[in-house]
C-alpha cells in the first residue's frame, strides 16, 4: 500500500545504522517512500519482539520502510544500488568516511545518472579533518558534544536516556534532506550535505554557548555546570514529595507561587511580602528550596494539578507505565497500532498534518530490487532550472521561503532559525511588552537563539494592527506561533481566518499539551515537559528519579520537529496547491523521544526504568563514563571485538578500565582507546569545545559576527557544509524589537515611511 502524509511522493534510500536511522524514519512516518538498504551488520535490533518478528529498535526505526539486503562491495550490489539511486530523491546514510567512494557509489557518482539527487551524509565528527576516522556511539556523542559535561549530577555524568544524541542529530539531517531536495528542484542540481553528529549535537544545546560568549554581561557562570535538575536559571527543579517526584518552579510569574506559599506559611516567606521587595534573580532558587519544603508535605499528583490550578507551571514526574496510560495522549490519539500487526502499538508522528495526515507506518518488510524498482517508476521530465549556472555555487536552500515567527523563548526560535540558517526570509513578529527576560535582544540568550532574522514591532492588541498582521501574512508561506491557547483566538486569529487570508500558508501552532482535551490549559516549559513525558524518570542512575536532562532537550527537539513539519507541509503544498494547519504540542514531542520505552510497555509488557549509562537496547561490555587525571572520558567497548582491542591498548579487560583512565589526560586516553577502534571520548564542556576541540577547528565550526548590542561576537555555523552552497555570514539577531520594521513594510506591505511612523506613534507598531 502506497504510504500517504505530505511527504508521500519523496523517494529516500536509507543507507544507515542506528546513528542515522531516526533521521530515516521521521521521513517515512510523514509519509515519503522509504527503502532501507543493508547488509545485515551494524544495527542494533534491541530485544525480541512478543508476538512478531524482529527486534525493538528495528519497529522503532523501521516501521512503513522496505528492506533491501545488498552487498555494495559486489558488482551485483553496486549496480543494484546505483539503479535504485537513479529513481531516488534522496539518499541518507552514515557509513565512515570514504567507504562509498572507494566503492565508486558516492554522491559525485551517481549525480551523472541522477543531477537532482541529494545525499545526506550522518557521520560522528563529519567527512573531513582529524578526527574523521573516530569512532563514535550515542554516550560518546554526548560526551564530546557537550550534553555530558551538563547531564547528570556534579559526581556522575548520565547520557539522556533513549539514545537522545542520536535523535537530535537526526532531526537536523532530516531537515537538510528536506531543504536539499526543494533546493534540487529549483536548481536543477541536487548536493551532498556533510553533517557531523559532533556538530549537530554542539549546536542543540540550550544554555552552553550563550552563557559562555555572553558571560560578561549575564549574572551565570561562564561554562555551564553540570547540577542535577537544576535548571540554568535556578529557577527549576526536580524535588521528592511525599508521595513520588515533582519538578517546581516559580514561572510564569511569581505572584501565584507567592501567594501558595503563604497560604501555607512557608518558612522565610516573610521576606517576600514586603511591600518593598523586589525580586532578583537569585531569589528563585530560594523561592524553589521553599517550594521543597511544602511538597514534601504532599502528594506530587496533588500538587501538580493544584499548581497548574493557580497557573504554576509544575510537573510531576511520570513513569512510561504512567504516560501509556495517559488521559491527555489517549485524547489526542498520540498512540497507534499498525495496520498489519494490531498489537504493535506505539506512539505516532509528533506533529499532525491535518490536510495530509500520514497513514500509520507498517510492518518493516523486506523487498528485492525489481520490487523497489516498480514502487519507483520513471517521472515525467522534470522541467528546466532556471537559477544557477552548471559549475557555479548554488543559492541557499531555503531562498525564496518566507516565514513569520510569532514564537518565543527557546523551541520555535531555534527551529526558525535553522530555517533562517539555510536561507529562509525568517521575520520576527514581536512586542515590546513581550521583549522581557530571554526575549529581550539585551539578553545573551536572545542572539543565540535569533540570528538569520529579521525583526518587525506589531502589537496586536492596539486596534488597526490587525490589517497589518493581514498583509503579511498574505505575503507568507509559513506563519508559526506558541501562544498560549486562546491567545490569539481572543484577537480573532484563527486558522479559518490565516486560511482565508492566503490558502497557500503553512500555519505551525505550537502548544504545551495540545489546543483539546483535559490537559489544553496546561503551562508547560521544557523541564515541565521532561517531568510529564518521562524523560525525567529515565535519565537517572539506577534507583533514583530526580536528575533528568540537564538543558532543555525537549524545547530543541520541538524546534527541530517544528522546522521538519514546516517543510514537509510546503512539500505537500507542491503537490496541493494548498497550505494546511500543523498541530505540534510539546507533550507529544517528548513522548515520542522515549517512544521505544513505550513501544516496547504497550506492546511486550516491559517497562522501561533507570539505568544510568547503560544502553537499555544494546549488548555493550562497556557504556560509562570514566574519571581521567585532568577530567573524564566516555568509553563504549561494543562487543568482544572492542574487548579484544581493549586487552591490547590498555592491557587488561574492562575492570582495568577506571584506573587506565585515572592515571592519563582524557584526550590522551580518548586518543588512544580510538588508535584502538573503540569509541571514546572526552567529556567536553564549552571552554574544551571551543579551545581546544580540534576537529571543530579543523572543520571552521567557530565564526564571529558584529551586533550592535553586543560588538563581535562568536557564533558557532550550521552544522551541516554544503557541497555547492555556502550558508554564512549569518545574519545577526535584531538589536530591538522592529529593527527593520521601516524595511519589511515598505517591501512587502508598500507603506511609507510616513505610514510606519504614524503606526508607530499610535502603537500598532509598538
Amino acid at each position: 500500500m502506497r504510504p500517504m502524509g505530505p511527504l508521500q511522493d519523496l523517494r529516500v534510500v536509507d543507507l544507515t545504522d542506528d546513528s542515522g536511522r531516526f533521521a530515516t524514519k521521521m521521513l517515512a512516518e510523514a509519509g515519503a517512500s522509504v527503502v532501507r538498504v543493508h547488509d545485515g551488520t551494524g544495527v542494533s535490533h534491541g530485544p525480541a519482539m512478543r508476538d512478531v518478528d524482529g527486534g525493538v529498535l528495528d519497529w522503532w526505526y523501521d516501521a512503513g520502510k522496505r528492506t533491501l539486503p545488498l552487498d555494495l562491495a559486489t558488482p551485483a550490489g553496486a549496480e543494484a544500488y546505483r539503479k535504485l539511486t537513479a529513481a531516488a530523491d534522496l539518499v541518507v546514510e552514515s557509513l565512515p568516511p570514504g567507504r562509498l567512494a572507494a566503492l565508486g557509489l558516492d554522491h559525485a557518482d551517481l549525480v551523472g545518472a541522477n543531477p537532482r539527487l541529494v545525499q545526506v551524509s550522518i557521520t560522528p565528527y563529519g567527512r573531513t579533518g582529524p578526527r574523521a576516522g573516530w569512532a563514535t556511539t550515542d554516550l560518546v556523542t554526548a560526551a564530546t558534544a557537550g550534553v555530558l559535561s551538563i547531564t547528570g549530577t556534579p559526581e556522575q555524568a548520565i547520557a539522556p536516556w533513549g539514545r537522545q544524541a542520536y535523535a537530535s542529530a537526526c532531526m537536523v539531517g532530516a531537515l537538510c534532506g528536506l531543504a536539499g531536495v526543494r533546493a534540487a528542484r529549483r536548481d536543477g542540481r541536487g548536493q551532498l550535505v556533510d553533517l557531523s553528529l559532533h556538530e549537530a549535537l554542539t549546536s542543540s544545546i540550550e544554555q552552553i554557548w550563550f552563557q559562555y560568549h555572553y558571560d560578561d554581561v549575564l549574572p551565570y557562570a561562564k561554562v555551564a555546570p553540570r547540577q542535577g535538575s537544576l535548571h540554568w536559571s535556578r529557577g527549576y527543579m526536580v524535588v521528592p514529595a511525599g508521595r513520588g517526584s515533582i519538578m517546581v518552579t516559580p514561572t510564569p510569574t511569581v505572584v501565584p507561587l507567592l501567594t501558595w506559599l503563604a497560604e501555607v506559611q512557608a518558612p522565610g516567606i516573610e521576606r517576600f511580602l514586603a511591600p518593598d521587595f523586589v525580586l532578583q534573580p537569585g531569589d528563585l532558587y530560594e523561592l524553589v528550596q521553599m517550594s521543597a519544603w511544602w511538597c514534601l508535605q504532599n502528594d506530587a499528583r496533588d500538587l501538580f494539578y493544584e499548581a497548574q490550578g493557580r497557573h504554576i507551571a509544575w510537573g510531576e514526574v511520570l513513569t512510561v507505565a504512567d504516560l501509556v496510560v495517559n488521559d491527555q495522549l489517549v485524547h489526542r490519539g498520540a498512540f497507534v497500532d499498525t495496520p498489519d500487526a494490531p498489537s504493535v502499538r506505539r506512539p505516532r508522528f509528533p506533529a499532525v498534518f491535518t490536510a495530509t495526515p500520514p497513514s500509520v507506518p507498517a510492518t518493516p518488510a523486506a523487498t528485492t530490487i525489481d520490487e523497489a524498482l516498480a514502487l519507483w517508476p520513471d517521472r515525467p521530465a522534470a522541467p528546466a532550472a532556471t537559477t544557477a549556472p552548471v559549475d557555479g555555487p548554488l543559492p541557499k536552500p531555503l531562498e525564496g521561503v518566507r516565514v513569520l515567527d510569532l514564537s518565543w523563548v527557546l523551541a520555535g526560535p531555534f527551529g526558525m532559525r535553522m530555517l533562517g540558517d539555510l536561507g529562509a526570509d525568517v521575520i520576527k513578529l514581536q512586542t515590546a511588552e513581550r521583549a522581557t527576560g530571554v526575549n529581550d535582544p539585551n539578553h545573551g540568550f536572545y542572539p543565540t537563539f535569533n540570528r538569520s532574522k529579521r525583526s518587525v514591532a506589531v502589537n496586536m492588541k492596539v486596534d488597526g494592527a490587525l490589517d497589518v498582521v493581514r498583509r503579511l501574512v498574505e505575503q507568507a508561506d509559513v506563519l508559526i506561533e506558541n501562544y498560549a491557547a486562546g491567545v490569539l483566538k481572543r484577537w480573532g486569529l484563527t486558522w479559518e481566518v490565516f486560511h482565508e487570508w492566503n490558502p497557500r500558508l503553512v500555519y505551525v501552532t505550537m502548544s504545551g499539551c495540545g489546543h483539546d482535551g483535559p490537559w489544553q490549559k496546561m503551562i508547560s516549559y521544557a523541564p515541565t515537559i521532561h517531568a510529564l513525558c518521562g524523560l525525567t524518570a529515565l535519565t537517572n542512575p539506577p534507583g533514583r528519579g530526580d536528575v533528568g536532562v540537564g538543558y532543555s532537550l525537549n524545547d530543541m527537539s520541538v524546534g527541530g520537529v517544528a522546522a521538519f513539519s514546516i517543510l514537509a507541509a510546503l512539500e505537500a503544498r507542491e503537490r496541493t496547491g494548498e497550505g494546511q494547519l500543523v498541530d505540534l504540542a510539546q507533550l507529544e514531542v517528548g513522548s515520542y523521544l522515549v517512544g521505544s520505552a513505550m513501544l516496547d510497555l504497550m506492546t511486550n509488557g516491559r517497562e522501561a526504568v533507570a539505568t544510568g549509562n547503560v544502553d537499555p537496547y544494546a549488548t555493550f561490555v562497556v557504556n560509562d563514563v570514566f574519571a581521567a587525571s585532568d577530567g573524564e572520558v566516555a568509553v563504549t567497548v561494543r562487543d568482544e571485538r572492542d574487548a579484544a582491542a581493549l586487552a591490547g591498548a590498555i592491557g587488561g579487560g574492562p575492570e582495568a578500565l577506571p584506573a587506565w583512565c585515572a592515571a592519563r589526560p582524557a584526550d590522551a586516553a580518548a586518543a588512544a582507546l580510538q588508535a584502538a577502534g573503540i569509541p571514546a571520548g572526552r567529556v567536553q564542556n564549552a571552554h574544551h569545545l571551543f579551545t581546544d576541540d580540534e576537529q571543530l577547528a579543523a572543520r571552521d565550526f567557530f565564526t564571529t559576527y558584529e551586533s550592535a548590542v553586543f560588538g563581535v561576537r562568536p557564533v558557532e555555523r550550521f552544522p551541516g557544509l554544503w557541497s555547492h552552497t555556502e550558508l554564512g555570514p549569518y545574519r545577526p539577531a535584531p538589536a530591538y524589537v522592529g529593527e527593520h520594521s521601516f524595511e519589511i513594510l515598505g517591501e512587502l506591505v508598500g507603506m511609507s515611511d510616513e505610514e510606519i511612523a504614524e503606526a508607530m506613534a499610535d502603537g500598532r507598531l509598538s
